[in-house]
């Protein structure tokens, strides 16, 4: 058979064949003339192929780097409400006036800082009894009227420091927990609200926050949301003040209690309204209420206006 009588297969196989036979003889010729070379020049083929053996065994193969695996949690909107319930109901006080030796259930009230400030609707208030509050852990203890006027929708009172009560505190000084703070400038129309009240044991109502009132901080508004009005017109500002809030709660029991948000801040403090209906007196009012009562101190309005200068407040602390 010729060449030229070979089909492309064939061809292709032979030369495979050719290549082979090829590689083989090259092989048997390589290593019989390696058997018969010189020491000397196996010596040199040595040196050359070890280091490069030993670059090839020593280069670090590099795992592929870990992607942080992302884990997203989702909290039920019912989770943040019960813990909101639970964590303010440390913050509840209950208050009970004190006539002679008869103690007379009033209403709640709510602590808003450290030193055991609390706040409730002004209308449970008389300026001229005495009142203790109980606390979430049953224990009573004696308050002390600190910032009260019967035209304000809401009244301070602390509670009075005991000698038995700076004794058991190492630092000398008692620390109460207390309600955070919910920004008004972020209150919207359809939020989750609660309300957190109850006579003797806790109960909740859950709605949505219906209404929003304003008004001009250019005109002089009594009562508690007053007070934000007169500090916005000594800073030069004239712009609506948030005055009152509205929910679709109806809940009994809850007066002088606290009004918040899913997550536990405080946004207003329930108050009796003008149809015996509760209203809501929003947190900017009471952040100004207190503000003046650390600035100014204890003022008490019974038939005129009594006010005691700080310096002068020995029993009930400023809160500074």
């Amino acid at each position: 058979m010729q060449m030229e009588d070979l089909t492309k297969t064939q061809i292709v196989l032979l030369t495979l064949l050719v290549s082979f036979v090829t590689s083989l003889a090259t092989g048997i010729v390589t290593v019989t003339l390696m058997d018969q070379a010189p020491t000397e020049v196996t010596k040199v083929f040595s040196r050359v192929i070890r280091p490069i053996e030993k670059a090839v065994s020593t280069v670090e193969v590099k795992a592929p780097p870990v992607v942080p695996k992302e884990t997203t949690v989702i909290v039920k909107e019912e989770d943040l409400i019960t813990e909101s319930l639970a964590k303010n109901a440390k913050m509840l006080v209950r208050l009970y006036e004190v006539v002679e030796e008869a103690k007379n259930y009033v209403g709640l009230a709510v602590i808003i800082d450290s030193d055991g400030t609390v706040v409730t609707d002004s209308a449970l208030i008389n300026s001229e009894y005495t009142y203790k509050g109980v606390l979430f852990d049953g224990s009573e203890k004696l308050l002390s009227l600190v910032r009260y006027d019967p035209k304000d929708k809401t009244a301070l009172l602390q509670f009075a420091r005991v000698a038995e009560d700076i004794l058991a505190s190492q630092s000398g000084k008692i620390s109460f927990p207390s309600v955070r703070f919910a920004d008004a400038a972020a209150f919207k129309i359809g939020q989750t609200v609660l309300v957190l009240g109850g006579d003797s044991r806790d109960e909740a109502g859950i709605g949505i926050l219906s209404s929003m009132q304003y008004r001009d901080s250019s005109t002089l508004v009594d009562g508690a949301a007053g007070v934000a009005t007169v500090l916005e017109q000594k800073a030069g500002k004239q712009h609506p003040v948030l005055a009152g809030l509205g929910t679709s709660i109806r809940t009994d029991g809850a007066t002088g209690g606290p009004l918040l948000n899913i997550f536990g801040d405080l946004m207003a403090v329930t108050v009796i309204g003008a149809t015996n209906n509760p209203a809501y007196v929003p947190v900017n009012a009471i952040v100004s209420q207190l503000k003046v009562f650390h600035d100014e101190g204890v003022a008490v309005r019974r038939n005129i206006i009594t006010e005691i200068p700080k310096d002068e407040a020995v029993a009930v602390p400023s809160g500074q």
